[in-house]
């Protein structure tokens, strides 16, 4: 990611708060991707085509 490798060179620079600013940002990038990847995959997992869409219940 872009923000990683800039949050980086603030760090080296001396700019701390600039480096936090762009580390979150960073975090939060990431954190929504994986969110959209999870949600993805739990939708295809859903409409899988030619399969029945089941789940093993637990008694």
């Amino acid at each position: 990611m872009v923000s990683g490798d800039y949050a980086v060179l603030m760090l080296i620079d001396g700019q701390q708060v600039d480096f936090g600013v762009t580390a979150v940002s960073c975090a939060g990038g990431a954190a929504t991707a994986w969110l959209i990847a999870r949600a993805d995959k739990r939708r295809r997992r859903a409409v899988a085509p030619r399969r029945a869409a089941v789940w093993p219940h637990r008694d």
